[in-house]
């Protein structure tokens, strides 16, 4: 099947054409204190297991704390938050993991790729070779 490059008359055959699925495996990490802990002393232990939380003042990560009854880690790898998690419920903090993951497309012609600066443009060109019959590549991307 042919059909046109986004923004172009020139004509292309998805025959020749890759499509890169990457399945990208997030997690969102948020963290409450055990019941009854004392703020300081759970704060202190967290940012011990969790090193990155060293570059924040303990006076702002109790303020969240307080706020929000929880720490937000951010989005993490798949396997990080898997490794980090089972590390911090060993010492009783409370966890919320939630499902941060995508899935992406890059598309590949022989002798190099195609950029689609636009998000929504490159997917809908992906999926429309897809659909025409273009090689899909399975990867697993990190993040």
């Amino acid at each position: 099947m042919t059909f046109s490059l986004p923004g172009s008359n020139e004509s292309i055959d998805a025959k020749e054409w890759v499509v890169s699925r990457h399945r990208h495996d997030l997690r969102q990490v948020r963290i409450s204190a055990p019941e009854g802990a004392v703020p300081s002393f759970w704060l202190a232990q967290l940012r011990r297991l969790y090193p990155p939380l060293q570059q924040r003042t303990p006076a702002e990560l109790l303020n969240e704390a307080r706020s929000t009854q929880a720490i937000d880690l951010g989005v993490m790898a798949g396997r990080e938050a898997f490794r980090l998690t089972q590390e911090l419920q060993r010492h009783g903090f409370i966890l919320r993991v939630q499902n941060a993951s995508y899935i992406s497309h890059s598309p590949q012609v022989r002798g190099g790729g195609l950029i689609i600066e636009d998000a929504a443009e490159n997917e809908a060109f992906c999926l429309q070779l897809i659909q025409a019959g273009a090689i899909v590549v399975e990867h697993e991307a990190e993040w």
